[in-house]
């Protein structure tokens, strides 16, 4: 299977496992051993700050640009920073992440 990707794309995807893993320790810490499995709240809570996170470093990465000067024309020419995993740009997959979120706050 291929994966069409540009920049560091696939990366979208170790988020949410990044995010639980850390909310997890912190509830575990807080709220006692294995609190988190017994609710939604805290993986609800990994997925939104996932897709927070997303959506700022997807803004972030595709947003930077830099000029340079075209040497057969002599123009400048701006290139953009371009991100993306199935030719969607890394910010736009938030918006499942954060529905899946939803999802599991109202489970």
């Amino acid at each position: 299977m291929y994966i069409e990707y540009r920049g560091i794309g696939p990366i979208i995807f170790a988020f949410p496992f990044i995010f639980c893993v850390f909310v997890n320790m912190v509830v575990d810490r807080f709220f006692g051993e294995g609190y988190h499995e017994q609710h939604n709240w805290p993986v609800a809570t990994a997925f939104l700050l996932a897709g927070v996170f997303n959506w700022v470093l997807g803004c972030y990465l595709n947003s930077r640009k830099k000029t340079v000067i075209d040497p057969n024309t002599g123009k400048e020419v701006i290139i953009y920073s371009l991100h993306d995993i199935f030719d969607i740009k890394i910010q736009y997959w938030s918006i499942p992440i954060i529905l899946f979120s939803i999802f599991l706050f109202l489970k």
